[in-house]
């Protein structure tokens, strides 16, 4: 990484690779790894793993009575290595089977991008200090997946903006996700508030379910609209029938709990949640505190709580469809 676009750093002890799978000491177990949006995609130890995993079957297969004291100090050796290559595993592949990590059509190119842009929906992400960009692939996977749908047809290249920025008015629909604390300046905020009110639509989640971001996010709509309630989308709401796109009664969502000092992830079924800004008889921002960007990259570790990788797509489908519906004023 010539440009310093990334940093090997150690990992911090609140890191769930150290309770992905078995719980490890942090202080003991030595790992440093490098960022990439919401995940560590690089995972480094300093000592020695891959020989001790190489020594399991031979020191297990020791006949009766052959564990001498120095076999016993290197069983405990063994366990301990295999059991830091499990949790970094269990960490990368978010415990799911290998079939999940292969790229298949949403996340594939199709040769060629857009050429023609006449026609084709818009949509731009916003940038912000509170990690804009943490899914990189999520919003073109979602168009992609849009476009399967023959509804509509979307433009997969990127935009990216900030706020203030006057070519936001081009745009019917916005983007917006982030994993870290952020503030708006009074110029973002006036232009957004705007934007909005002239009706277009803000479509926005806490990648894996980011309690900062989501704090962050609150108090900016707190800021764009005192007076209008932050509030439930009710679960029959036309966002979530088929009159829209999909019909989406229930949703499933993966959420993380800490047992016996590990994480343990378990999927809640129950009606969909999401959250938004009402104006004039439509929701102009539609905002989701459980992640979908991860999900929608095929990304999500075992600490992403969000809602599983089916759901989100066909929630994000329906936000955007919903988005297209309302009158958006040119400029």
């Amino acid at each position: 990484f010539p440009e310093g676009s990334a940093e090997l750093q150690a990992l911090r002890a609140d890191h769930p690779v150290y309770r992905s799978e078995y719980p490890l000491d942090a202080d003991s177990v030595r790992l440093y790894g490098v960022e990439f949006g919401c995940r560590t995609a690089i995972v480094y130890s300093p000592e020695d793993l891959s020989c001790l995993w190489d020594k399991w079957s031979s020191v297990d297969l020791l006949p009766a009575g052959g564990h001498t004291p120095s076999h016993l100090q290197l069983k405990g050796q063994i366990a301990r290595a295999t059991k830091i290559g499990v949790n970094v595993i269990a960490y990368a592949t978010g415990r799911e089977p290998p079939l999940k990590l292969h790229s298949d059509e949403t996340t594939a190119a199709d040769g060629r991008e857009d050429r023609i842009e006449r026609g084709l929906l818009r949509i731009a992400q916003l940038r912000h200090a509170g990690g804009w960009d943490t899914a990189p692939r999520a919003l073109r996977n979602l168009l992609m997946a849009l476009n399967r749908t023959g509804a509509t047809r979307a433009s997969t290249r990127p935009y990216s903006l900030l706020a203030n920025d006057d070519d936001i008015f081009k745009f019917p629909i916005v983007y917006m996700h982030g994993r870290h604390a952020f503030a708006m300046n009074r110029t973002e905020r006036e232009q957004l508030r705007e934007y909005l009110a002239r009706g277009a639509v803000l479509l926005a989640d806490a990648c894996c379910g980011a309690r900062r971001f989501d704090n962050s996010f609150r108090q900016l709509m707190d800021q764009l609209f005192p007076d209008n309630s932050f509030q439930r989308i009710p679960p029959d709401h036309e966002l979530f029938s088929a009159d829209i796109g999909h019909a989406i009664p229930t949703a499933r969502r993966r959420l993380a709990s800490v047992g016996a000092g590990n994480i343990e992830m378990r999927i809640e079924q129950g009606e969909p949640f999401l959250e938004g800004v009402e104006l004039d008889g439509r929701f102009a921002v539609i905002y989701s505190k459980y992640d979908i960007s991860c999900s929608l990259e095929r990304q999500s570790t075992v600490a992403c709580e969000g809602y599983v990788e089916e759901d989100a797509f066909r929630l994000a489908v329906n936000m955007v469809l919903y988005a297209m519906l309302q009158d958006v004023a040119d400029k």
